[in-house]
C-alpha cells in the first residue's frame, strides 16, 4: 500500500516539474523571451499550485475522505479534454497592446486543468493515506519526501534527457502518457481508500460513514502558527530566487546553473520530511548563524574571487538556511486533521516568496537586495512562538542591540572614508569584519541575530567604496545594469557581462565616438565585416539586434540607416545618456538615421518588409545565458527573409561556457547557407584594460560563397568556413540542446 501511494506521488510531482519548462519552450517563439512572459508563467504556475492545494483542503473538509475520492475520480477525467499539451492554430498573440492577458488565457486553456489536478495530488494522497489505518497513517508527511524526490528527478531529467533527446511534440506525448499513468495510480489509491472505509467505518445500518472531522474556531495561537508556516515557506522560496539571481548575474552566468540551487531546495524538503532524518534539526539551527555570517561577509565586501569557492559558499550557505527553515516547518507539522490546511499555508508561502522576488523587488531595489533580506529573515524566523512571550520584558534589549550594531557599522564606514583607506584589508576589517563579529556575539538569540543581520546589511548599503567606480545602477525586468568608470573608459555591465565601452577624456566625459571598442573594434571580426560590406556598397540599410551602448553606430556613414532592435528600454535609456555614451548621438549628427525599435527581436523582425537589410547583425548572444528562440532554424529563416538576396547575417556568438559554433554552422547548412567563423577571443585582460578592446567570436551566414567576399579567404587569424555536422541535430522551435553545447 505504501508503495502505491509513494509511486503515485513520485509520478505526480515529476509531471509538475516537467510541464513547466516544456510549456515555457512551447510558448517562447510566440511571445519572445521577455521577463514579463517568464514572470507571468511563474505566477500562473504558483497560483495553480495554490488552487490545487485549496481544492484538496476544501473538498476533504466538506466531503470527508471517502466521498472526496469519488469526486476526484471524476476530476481526473477533465484534463483529458485538453491533452496532449500544445497550442492549436487558432491561438495568436495580439499584434498590439499588452499580451499578458492573452498569455494567462492561453495558460488556463492549455495546461490549467492538468496542472491544477496534478498539483492537488501531494496533499490529497497524504490525506487519503492518513485514513487507511496503517501503522504510519498518523504521520504521513514522510510521503512529501517522496513527492520532492520526484520533483528533483524531473528537474534533473529535463535538461539532461528530455530536452536533448526529444522534440516538444514528443515531450508532450510522453507527458500525456505520464498523466494517464497518474490517473490509473490515483484510481488505485482511491479504490484502496473506499475498500478500507467499507470494511472499518460502517454504521449499525451498514452505510458508509465519511470520516469528516468538524473543526472548531481556531484559537489565536493556531492562527499565529499558520502565519509561521507561511513565513517558513516564503523565506526559503525567496532565498532560492535570490541566490540564483545573484550567482547568475553578479558572479557567473553559466547556462542551466539555476538547476543546482533548485535541486538543493528540493533536497532540503526530502531531508526534513524523511522518516529518519540524516541531519537533525538542532544541527541545522546551530549551523545557520555561521552560514548567515559567511553570506554577510561575502555580500558586504562583494567577494568574487576565488570564483569557484565563492559560488560554492553561496550555495552551501543557502542550503543550510533553507534546511533550517524547512526543518522548523517539518517539526511543527500538525495532526492529519489539519494536513491539507498545512499544505495550503505552504502553497501561500511559496507564492508570496516568488511574487516578492519576481514582481515586487525589481520595483523597490536597484540591486538584488531581496537576497540579504531573506538571509536576515531566515535567522529571524528561528524564533519559536513560545519564545516570543518570554522576550516581552526584554524587548528593548532585543531591538536596541541590533540598532546599536548598525550605528557602529555606519561609524566604521565613516571612519574608513575619513582615513581614506580605499579597498584595503584594514577597511574590510572595520566595515565588515567587526560588524560580523558583533552579529556573532548576538547569535545565541535568534531575534537579536536576525535583526542584527538586517541592521548591518542596511548600514553596509551606504558603503560604496567597493563599487565606487559605479556611476549609475538601474534594475528592471531584465536584471541590474551598471555604468562603471575604470581605466579611462565608461563600461556598461549587465551582471558580469560587458555590453559596451567608450573612452573618456581627462574630465570624465565620453569622447572618440568614431572608435568602437569592446567586441566591436575595427580590427576585430565585426570590423572586417563592415569593411567588406562598405567596400561592396552594401551598408545602406543595416539592422542590428541588440543595442548595448550603440557602439556599432560608429560604423554608420551619412545617408545610411542603422536600425537597432532592443528588448530592454533601460538599455536604450543608458545608451542615449550622453553623460556616459555618445555613439548614437554622434552618428545622428553625422547624418546617420538611427531608429531604435523596442521589443523581442524575433517578433519585431517579423514585421519588417522582406529584403530590407543589406546586413543584419545579431548581437543577442554575448550574454552567457542565451535566448534560445533567437537561435533556431525558424529564427534564422526570419533573419534571411529580411535581408537582400546578396545580404549577409553576422552573429556575435562569444560565450564563456557554450560552444555555439557548430550550432550556427548546422543552422546555416540546414537552410542552404554558407557559414564563416572567426575566433578572435584571445585578448588578455591586461590588453583589454589598456585598450578597451575585448576578444570575440563571430559567425557570418550568407546565401552563397560569393556574398562572403573577402571573408571567404582562409588565412592566419581570418575566417574559417564551417560546413556543419550532418550527424548533429539542428536546433528548431521544437528542439534544442543547451546542455550539449556546453564547452566542457
Amino acid at each position: 500500500m505504501i508503495r502505491l501511494f509513494t509511486i503515485t506521488l513520485l509520478v505526480s510531482s515529476g509531471l509538475l516539474f516537467l510541464v513547466q519548462p516544456m510549456f515555457a519552450r512551447i510558448v517562447l517563439p510566440l511571445l519572445g523571451g521577455t521577463p514579463a512572459v517568464w514572470n507571468t508563467c511563474m505566477v500562473f504556475f504558483q497560483a495553480s499550485l495554490l488552487a490545487g492545494y485549496l481544492y484538496a483542503h476544501l473538498s476533504t473538509k466538506w466531503l470527508g475522505v471517502r466521498r472526496q475520492t469519488m469526486l476526484h475520480a471524476g476530476v481526473l477525467l477533465l484534463p483529458m479534454l485538453v491533452l496532449p499539451i500544445g497550442i492549436s492554430e487558432g491561438w495568436a498573440p495580439p499584434s498590439e497592446g499588452d499580451p499578458i492577458g492573452w498569455l494567462l488565457l492561453l495558460l488556463t486553456a492549455t495546461i490549467g486543468l492538468p496542472f491544477f489536478v496534478v498539483a492537488a495530488s501531494a496533499p490529497l494522497m497524504q490525506k487519503w493515506f492518513s485514513s487507511l489505518g496503517h501503522e504510519t497513517s498518523d504521520d504521513p508527511y514522510y510521503l512529501y519526501a517522496a513527492s520532492n524526490a520526484g520533483s528533483m528527478t524531473a528537474l534533473l531529467a529535463y535538461p539532461t534527457i528530455f530536452e536533448p533527446l526529444m522534440t516538444l511534440s514528443q515531450q508532450s506525448a510522453v507527458w500525456t502518457g505520464g498523466y494517464v499513468l497518474l490517473a490509473l495510480l490515483t484510481i488505485g489509491c482511491a479504490v484502496a481508500v473506499v475498500r478500507h472505509h467499507k470494511l472499518h467505518h460502517t454504521t449499525a445500518r451498514g452505510h458508509a460513514t465519511p470520516t469528516v472531522e468538524h473543526s472548531h474556531a481556531l484559537p489565536p495561537l493556531l492562527f499565529m502558527r499558520k502565519l509561521r508556516w507561511i513565513a517558513l515557506t516564503a523565506v526559503p522560496s525567496s532565498l532560492l530566487l535570490g541566490v540564483t539571481q545573484y550567482i547568475t548575474t553578479d558572479l557567473v552566468v553559466v547556462p542551466v546553473l539555476w538547476v543546482i540551487p533548485l535541486a538543493m531546495y528540493l533536497l532540503t524538503f526530502i531531508l526534513v520530511f524523511a522518516r529518519r532524518r540524516l541531519i537533525p534539526q538542532h544541527v541545522a539551527r546551530r549551523a545557520l548563524p555561521p552560514a548567515a555570517l559567511v553570506l554577510l561577509l561575502m555580500l558586504v565586501i562583494e567577494a568574487t574571487n576565488p570564483l569557484v569557492l565563492i559560488v560554492v559558499g553561496h550555495l552551501l550557505a543557502f542550503f543550510i538556511l533553507a534546511l533550517a527553515c524547512h526543518g522548523e516547518l517539518a517539526d511543527d507539522r500538525p495532526s492529519t486533521r489539519d494536513l491539507t490546511s498545512y499544505y495550503l499555508m505552504m502553497g501561500i508561502g511559496g507564492m508570496l516568496g516568488g511574487v516578492f522576488n519576481a514582481i515586487i523587488a525589481p520595483h523597490l531595489f536597484t540591486t538584488v537586495a531581496e537576497y540579504p533580506i531573506a538571509v536576515a529573515a531566515a535567522a529571524l524566523f528561528m524564533v519559536r512562538p513560545g519564545e516570543l512571550w518570554n522576550m516581552q520584558r526584554s524587548v528593548w534589549i532585543h531591538l536596541g542591540l541590533p540598532v546599536l550594531l548598525g550605528a557602529i557599522t555606519l561609524g566604521m564606514i565613516a571612519l574608513a572614508n575619513t582615513l581614506e583607506l580605499g579597498i584595503s584589508p584594514l577597511r574590510l576589517l572595520l566595515t565588515a569584519g567587526l560588524p560580523a563579529l558583533g552579529c556573532y556575539v548576538l547569535s545565541q538569540h535568534p531575534l537579536r541575530f536576525g535583526l542584527a543581520l538586517a541592521a548591518v546589511f542596511f548600514a553596509a548599503s551606504f558603503d560604496t567604496i567597493t563599487r565606487g567606480h559605479i556611476l549609475e545602477a538601474h534594475r528592471g525586468f531584465f536584471g541590474v545594469h551598471r555604468v562603471a568608470l575604470a581605466d579611462g573608459f565608461h563600461r556598461l555591465f549587465h551582471g558580469t557581462t560587458l555590453h559596451g565601452t567608450q573612452r573618456v577624456d581627462e574630465n570624465g566625459r565620453p569622447h572618440d565616438p568614431d572608435t568602437p571598442l569592446a567586441y566591436y573594434h575595427r580590427e576585430g571580426p565585426i570590423g572586417q565585416v563592415f569593411a567588406a560590406q562598405h567596400g561592396a556598397g552594401r551598408t545602406n540599410n543595416v539592422g542590428l539586434v541588440g543595442l548595448g551602448v550603440g557602439a556599432l553606430a560608429a560604423y554608420g556613414q551619412p545617408g545610411q540607416r542603422f536600425a537597432f532592435f532592443e528588448i530592454d528600454p533601460l538599455v536604450q535609456r543608458i545608451a542615449e545618456d550622453q553623460r556616459y555614451f555618445t555613439f548614437l548621438s554622434d552618428a545622428r549628427h553625422r547624418g546617420v538615421d538611427v531608429p531604435i525599435v523596442l521589443g523581442d527581436a524575433r517578433l519585431t523582425l517579423e514585421l519588417v518588409e522582406p529584403g530590407t537589410f543589406d546586413l543584419l547583425v545579431i548581437d543577442a548572444f554575448s550574454s552567457d545565458s542565451i535566448p534560445v528562440h533567437l537561435l533556431t532554424r525558424e529564427a534564422i529563416a526570419i533573419y534571411r527573409h529580411v535581408i537582400h538576396d546578396d545580404g549577409i547575417i553576422a552573429m556575435h556568438i562569444s560565450n564563456r561556457y557554450l560552444n555555439l559554433q557548430p550550432v550556427v554552422a548546422n543552422l546555416a547548412a540546414s537552410l542552404g547557407m554558407v557559414c564563416a567563423i572567426r575566433d578572435d577571443s584571445y585578448i588578455t585582460a591586461e590588453h583589454a584594460a589598456q585598450t578597451g578592446r575585448e576578444g570575440s567570436v563571430w559567425a557570418v551566414l550568407a546565401p552563397s560563397m560569393e556574398q562572403l567576399g573577402p571573408l571567404s579567404r582562409v588565412g592566419s587569424a581570418q575566417w574559417i568556413i564551417a560546413p556543419g555536422d550532418p550527424d548533429a541535430a539542428v536546433w528548431t522551435d521544437e528542439y534544442s540542446n543547451v546542455l550539449g553545447a556546453l564547452a566542457w
